[in-house]
């Protein structure tokens, strides 16, 4: 029994590099090997394995025309009995299956097909996800700017509760500034005091949502990793126009 393994090397659209391999396992040895194209001729031919009668013969092909296809693998045994496969077509992006009918072509922009259902969905899949990272940026960037908004009006209000602080021990150290002012002075710093400690908790609470929303977006970019690995096993990357690289909020 005689069996062929077909292996694609290159692919450039036009023609196919192939390796194929031939094994006979019943202990007869091969004599000899030809490939035979769609119109039955024999294109390539090795008939000097009857010398020694090996087990396996593996060869390479070059520049096999698509139009040649199907292909069979013809051989002969030491005892003269002869196998010929099954038809090899090229099957673009199918199943590599070891012995089976089909060859799986190379991923090339020079052969671009249209997509598979499963390439569509990740596809839209990945979309989807840079979309939910978009607004999530949106999001944080909005969050930022409120923080800092509290943040400056609380060291503003720092400033000026400072100021007032000072002035009133200032004015207690002079005899002719009354007590009222001193005390108006304190009341307001303590006020302004007050209010800057506030815009600070307001600051601390706005960070802990933008914490929030960045671990939110650390794990939206790990989904769109995870839906650009199913975009390599499902598609031709070279013939994808959507943008793969990983969205930030930069």
């Amino acid at each position: 029994m005689i069996e062929s393994h077909v292996h694609l090397y290159t692919d450039n659209g036009m023609t196919v590099e192939l390796q194929i391999s031939v094994v006979e396992d019943s202990g007869a040895g091969i004599k000899r090997v030809a490939l035979v194209d769609r119109d039955g001729i024999e294109f390539y031919i090795e008939d000097r394995l009857g010398q020694n009668c090996p087990s396996e013969f593996t060869f390479e092909t070059r520049g096999i025309p698509n139009t040649r296809f199907p292909i069979f693998v013809r051989a002969h045994d030491c005892d003269d009995n002869w196998f010929e496969n099954e038809p090899i077509p090229l099957q673009p992006r199918a199943p590599i299956e070891v012995g089976g009918p089909g060859i799986q072509r190379g991923c090339s922009p020079l052969i671009c097909e249209e997509p598979s259902p499963n390439c569509i969905t990740a596809l839209t899949d990945l979309e989807g996800v840079r979309r939910q990272i978009t607004l999530l940026c949106a999001e944080i960037a909005a969050l930022i700017r409120r923080r800092n908004a509290y943040l400056i009006a609380s060291i503003t209000l720092l400033i000026a509760s400072v100021v007032c602080f000072v002035l009133a021990a200032v004015g207690a150290a002079i005899p002719f500034i009354g007590q009222g002012a001193v005390a108006l002075l304190l009341v307001a710093g303590a006020v302004l005091l007050a209010a800057s400690i506030a815009m600070g908790v307001a600051a601390a609470v706005v960070q802990g949502q933008i914490a929030d929303k960045e671990r939110e977006l650390g794990q939206l970019q790990g989904q769109f990793l995870d839906h650009v690995a199913l975009v390599h096993q499902n598609c031709c990357v070279p013939c994808v126009s959507n943008d793969l690289s990983l969205p930030t909020c930069g």
